[in-house]
């Protein structure tokens, strides 16, 4: 990606998953992606389960990664929308889907990746983990980041917070991170392992 170019993510169908604008808003190219769960799957529920995602860009724009809210999947992209890897996430949660009826439907059972910041070495995702079923309405957030290599996709770190955040940035070169609460409307600072220069 470069200045003058928009790129989308769409919810359906997956031949046009990713689509990439000029800087007037026109359509210049699609390339198809893949959802959340197997072929078996109606696309719709697949679609339905792969809705709800952030979208980080490296901050060169080589590469961009999506984060799914509903699984704890994380996809490296490259610049032309080519998976290049999946992030090694700590927790196997994948999207659920119940058989009813004759039907496979997806049915929400956690809450994982809420947010994300990228400097050019390093991903980092804000991890929720609650249980849809028993959290409050509107829950957003968490406790816990998660460290990924752009490169690789290595989890290079698990950064626990002692204070639940939505929002955040990370400024690399002070070493800290910076966070917003929904709860009491504070911005809140955390300092990373090793002055964040070495993970």
């Amino acid at each position: 990606m470069d200045s003058t170019t928009i790129l989308g993510v769409t919810w359906e169908p997956p031949e046009r998953r990713f689509v990439y604008f000029d800087e007037a808003g026109s359509v210049v190219r699609t390339v198809p992606g893949v959802f959340l769960g197997h072929e078996d799957i109606p696309v719709s529920q697949r679609a339905e389960a792969s809705a709800l995602f952030s979208l980080c860009l490296h901050p060169r724009g080589t590469r961009f990664a999506l984060l799914y809210k509903r699984a704890a999947q994380v996809e490296i992209y490259d610049r032309g929308a080519n998976h290049v890897t999946d992030a090694q996430v700590p927790y196997a949660i994948d999207a659920t889907f119940e058989q009813v009826g004759d039907e496979f439907r997806f049915v929400q059972e956690w809450i994982t990746y809420q947010s994300c910041w990228a400097s050019s070495g390093f991903l980092y995702a804000l991890y929720s983990g609650d249980d849809f079923r028993t959290a409050s309405r509107g829950t957003l957030g968490g406790e816990e980041i998660h460290v990924f290599d752009w490169a690789s996709g290595r989890l290079v770190r698990k950064l626990h917070l002692d204070t639940r955040i939505f929002g955040f940035s990370v400024d690399e070169d002070s070493g800290w991170l910076y966070g917003g609460s929904l709860q009491d409307a504070g911005i809140y600072r955390f300092r990373l392992p090793g002055g964040g220069r070495e993970w």
